[in-house]
């Protein structure tokens, strides 16, 4: 029988003790005194110095140093009041065999839901075995200092696939979608029974048989019963599902949701795509995939490494300690299919917009005058 990926949130709910503080904290005590105390004399005899100017009292004196002491308390405060936060996080990757970033570059990821903005970066990331990646995203949309959130949960599949999102219905705007990059309608493709009711598929153009191979009726009512809310992408050997907002950690339904994910969906979706193959790209030589992250094989091992992680799958291994790499991909995809086409509407209508409100605002000025 297959391990069972198990997650107690008890972590999160736990008071911090002492030696939490130790062991899963920052100890920035001496430093945060040595700041306070510079903080304290550098303000009281800047602050004593101009209060001076007011006459040679004793007053303004007394007033800096209130002042001083004020700003230096809450700097120490500030610098000593433990991150719990980050302590319950690090103590519960610690418990659960995963591994956990505060923040991370997030510049080098592709795809709809993670190429748009500027300052893009992942917070609160937990690595989870066989490669799995639970996290937040963070980044500004063109034009706009608002920060975005996203949540998203990543997971490793055994073949290159084409470029497929599924933006569900659900978490649309008033303007309609919500992805930060609008796609080119004529990619949108119709499947079969109320699938179009909750999600927008869209896919390279000519892979529309490509597309009812990996989404099958079942997998189609998978998503719909569960996934409805949230955005789906596969991008290269990688599927995410995504939505906005972050991940509630202290929230035992977030870490229920993440054992369904990869106890029931990942393991789905791994079995639907295992024997994908584009026949456009049977001419293309097989890429190599992470190749520093896998160990050689041994003398006369030439087992498919694909075949070898489902066989690790079946004995429970994938979730074992030591399987934090996601094992290599197979396959290639067309370049046609690897990367969706951009719709420019929404570059042409922010235009649009702007030149409107100028002129708006350009007329009201005018009449004004």
């Amino acid at each position: 029988m297959n391990e069972q990926l198990r997650i107690n949130p008890d972590a999160y709910t736990r008071p911090v003790s002492a030696d939490d503080r130790r062991e899963y904290g920052h100890d920035s005590s001496p430093l945060a005194w040595i700041v306070a105390g510079i903080t304290f004399v550098v303000l009281t005899l800047l602050l004593g110095s101009l209060f001076l100017l007011a006459g040679n009292r004793l007053w303004p004196w007394l007033l800096a140093a209130g002042i001083a002491a004020a700003v230096s308390i809450t700097t120490l405060v500030f610098m000593v009041l433990p991150d719990k936060r980050g302590i319950r996080s690090r103590r519960f990757a610690a418990e659960h065999g995963f591994v956990y970033a505060l923040s991370t570059g997030g510049s080098g990821m592709q795809g709809v839901l993670f190429e748009g903005g500027t300052k893009r970066h992942t917070k609160h990331a937990f690595s989870l075995p066989g490669g799995v990646v639970v996290s937040d995203f963070e980044f500004e949309p063109s034009g706009s200092n608002a920060t975005v959130t996203w949540r998203y949960i990543e997971l490793p599949l055994p073949r290159m696939l084409p470029h497929l999102v599924l933006d569900a219905t659900s978490n649309n705007g008033l303007f309609g979608t919500n992805l930060p990059q609008w796609l080119a309608q004529s990619q949108r493709i119709s499947l079969e029974g109320d699938f179009n009711q909750h999600f927008a598929l869209y896919a390279p153009r000519g892979y529309d048989f490509d597309v009812r191979y990996l989404l099958p009726p079942d997998s189609m009512a998978l998503l719909i019963d569960n996934l409805a809310q949230f955005d789906v992408e596969f991008f290269g050997d990688r599927m995410r599902i995504v939505t906005k907002g972050g991940w509630p950690h202290d929230d035992p339904q977030t870490w229920q949701f993440v054992e369904w994910v990869v106890n029931v969906l990942w393991p789905h979706f791994w079995q639907s795509t295992i024997r994908y193959e584009d026949a456009r790209a049977h001419h293309l030589q097989q890429p190599v995939r992470r190749a520093e992250t896998q160990a050689a094989p041994a003398p006369g091992d030439d087992q498919d490494p694909v075949e070898r992680f489902r066989e690790q799958w079946e004995r429970g291994e994938h979730m074992s300690a030591n399987a934090h790499a996601a094992p290599s991909s197979a396959g290639s995809v067309a370049p046609s299919g690897r990367k969706l086409s951009r719709s420019p509407w929404k570059t042409v209508l922010s235009a649009v917009a702007s030149i409107t409100m100028v002129v708006v605002l350009s007329v009201l000025w005018f009449l004004n005058r």
